[in-house]
């Protein structure tokens, strides 16, 4: 069992309330170097987005924070709710949840946090938008560290439909089973967000009846199926294989399927080209509309 786990990602994608739910059924150790932030940007008399502002060039105030992560490298049992704890414990099992800005933004809308204000719902999608930014730059000047670099983690999580339960399942069945980090994160991918870069004409009712029944339906809802070859550029999933098992997760209205990373941003893929060059060129918006129309759902 891997006995640490450090928990990071996206603004809004539901970290804190994972990362307890792990805890609770773990029986580990809690830290929430987010929390000091708050308390510590309160103390302040400051937003976080404006306590993220002034940690770009006043090191002191991650310096406070570092301290303390870095003093429980030794420690057992601990799940760690951190940015960049990662860093600091190395042999820790490495999650990052991911979520769309839109989605991320009615969360922290709802919540209303004293210490996070939003007028409305964009307004909510940019401050999140800024916070992150902040702390990318922030951590790539201090750290070296490249917060969005999925290759950087062993488990990668949408959080945009599943349950937290379903959530810290997936977490927890990984950390139970230790397995080795190999420089290849482990996907779990809303079918929702994942865009397509073929027709979806091509995906006639008897082929996906033929694969419900090559994989069963029960292994289908429980996302048990083969991964979906996919790229990740700015933000947002491509599909390069794997176009049918998606379809067949949208119809049955499936909240995660298993993902293996192709390339992300600017890395070059096996076609001899930049994954966002692909991206550009294969995500078109008649097929991102007419898979919207087949499913009756929007994109996030």
């Amino acid at each position: 069992m891997k006995l640490q786990i450090t928990m990071t990602g996206e603004p809004g994608c539901g970290k804190t309330t994972i990362a307890r739910l792990v805890t609770e059924r773990l029986g580990s150790q809690y830290l929430s170097t987010g929390a000091i932030q708050r308390e510590l940007a309160e103390s302040m008399g400051m937003t976080t987005l404006a306590l993220n502002k002034l940690a770009e060039t006043d090191p002191t105030i991650d310096e406070k924070i570092d301290a303390h992560t870095r003093s429980l490298a030794g420690s057992r049992k601990l799940v760690v709710d951190s940015r960049v704890a990662w860093r600091f414990l190395p042999h820790s099992l490495k999650v990052f949840l991911v979520c769309p800005p839109a989605v991320a933004a009615q969360r922290v809308h709802a919540q209303n946090r004293k210490d996070e204000s939003y007028a409305d719902r964009q307004h909510a999608v940019e401050q999140l938008r800024q916070r992150f930014e902040s702390e990318k730059a922030r951590f790539a000047r201090y750290y070296g560290a490249s917060l969005g670099n999925l290759r950087n983690y062993d488990l990668v999580i949408d959080t945009s439909l599943a349950t937290p339960e379903q959530i810290a399942d997936k977490v927890c069945d990984m950390a139970l089973a230790d397995q080795a980090f190999k420089g290849m994160p482990k996907l779990f991918l809303c079918p929702q967000n994942l865009l397509p870069t073929r027709h979806v004409r091509g995906f006639t009712t008897p082929e996906l009846n033929h694969l419900l029944d090559h994989f069963g339906e029960d292994h289908v809802r429980a996302g048990d199926i083969e991964a979906v070859d996919v790229c990740r550029v700015g933000g947002q999933w491509a599909i390069l294989n794997g176009h049918k098992r998606v379809a067949l997760a949208l119809q049955l209205k499936v909240p995660l399927i298993p993902g293996r990373l192709l390339g992300q941003d600017d890395e070059i893929l096996d076609y001899g080209v930049t994954a966002r060059s692909l991206f550009e060129h294969e995500v078109v918006n008649e097929h991102v509309a007419q898979w919207e129309s087949t499913f009756g759902f929007n994109f996030h």
